[in-house]
């Protein structure tokens, strides 16, 4: 199945950002593959782990506050929150 064009447009994104993080003293690993985490096998292989330890006890399915950065569309770690209540 060929990718859509929203993936090929972020797989394009990120294969700049390694070249530039790599011209800038970043760090990158040119003898291994790229691999995208909207990859087909990857993407299945992620499920088959999580079936796999969700069968063993070690990880559990609830429902649960999520922290949500609106700005990066992404869920952030309740380490990474930093909670501030503002006064009415």
């Amino acid at each position: 199945m060929a990718p859509a064009r929203g993936q090929r447009l972020s797989r394009l994104c990120l294969v700049v950002q390694l070249e530039l993080s790599s011209t800038t003293g970043g760090y990158t690993k040119p003898d291994r593959p790229q691999v995208f985490t909207m990859d087909d096998k990857l993407s299945a292989a992620v499920l088959e782990a999580f079936l796999q330890l969700h069968k063993q006890g070690l990880i559990y399915r609830d429902n649960r506050l999520v922290n949500w950065d609106c700005s990066l569309r992404t869920a952030v770690s309740d380490i990474e929150v930093h909670a501030h209540v503002s006064k009415p």
